[in-house]
Parts: structure tokens; sequence; C-alpha cells
């Protein structure tokens, strides 16, 4: 056998090798949300509208019909866990699972702090029956 076909024959078998880790460390970890922030620019009115659906007539007095604004919107996601370890393991290789593992533990902790009425198990959670984008999440914090 010659040398390059050796060379193939071991390359091939690390990234087989490498493809198995991985696989075995995405499917080890729990799915998990993270929040995404997204910048819009509405008009007035659907400010107005917003704000007089929660109740709050002072504040939709504020804004001007006609006038456009910038508005903050804050969404939860599912993170990808396929995509995301996938970069960090071609980036960094086994460092790069760490720490990428170490983000979904923050950011699990991050969301039972800031959302503990979608984990499950908190007080917050008991006392509350999930409502909308929280029914189809539910499921998803059970530890």
């Amino acid at each position: 056998m010659s040398q390059k076909t050796q060379i193939k024959r071991a390359m091939k078998a690390v990234k087989e090798d490498s493809e198995k880790v991985l696989r075995e460390f995405i499917v080890s970890l729990p799915p998990m949300v993270e929040e995404v922030k997204e910048l819009k620019i509405v008009k007035g009115s659907t400010v107005i509208a917003e704000e007089l659906a929660k109740g709050r007539k002072e504040e939709a007095a504020k804004h001007d019909p006609d006038k456009e604004y910038k508005r903050l919107y804050t969404t939860l996601k599912i993170m990808n866990h396929e995509e995301n370890a996938r970069k960090a393991f071609r980036t960094k290789g086994i460092m790069g699972l760490q720490t990428y593992k170490q983000k979904v533990i923050d950011q699990y902790h991050y969301i039972k702090g800031k959302y503990p009425q979608l984990v499950h198990g908190t007080p917050e959670h008991e006392a509350t029956k999930p409502k909308g984008i929280l029914v189809k999440m539910k499921n998803l914090f059970k530890k």
C-alpha cells in the first residue's frame, strides 16, 4: 500500500471517529432557548395599539400615529445545537465543544432567573399555567 493511501485511510478513520464524538455530544445537550433582541421601525399607530392592548392609556397618548418609532422586541428562540456545536467543533475542536456546553449551562441559569415560569420545578412554573408560546416550550426545561 502506498503512503498516500495509508494517509487517506487514516484521515477517513479520524473523521468518522470525530463525527461519532460530535453526534454523542449533541445528543447529550438538553433543549434550550435563547433571547433574540430585534430592533424594528414601526409606525406610531402600531405602538399605540400595543400600548392600549396592555392597558396603558397614558403611554399610548404620548405617541403620534403618523410618526415612526424604533422599538426593541425580545423573543425566545430554540437553540440549534446541531449547527452551533458543528461550528464550534470546526473552529476550535474539543475546546470549542466544552465552551459551547458551558454557554448552554449559562443560558439555562439566565433563563431560569429571568423567566422562572418556563423552567420545570420552580415555584413560578407550578403556580402558573403557561400560555401561548410557553405551552410549546413547557417541556424544554425538564431536568
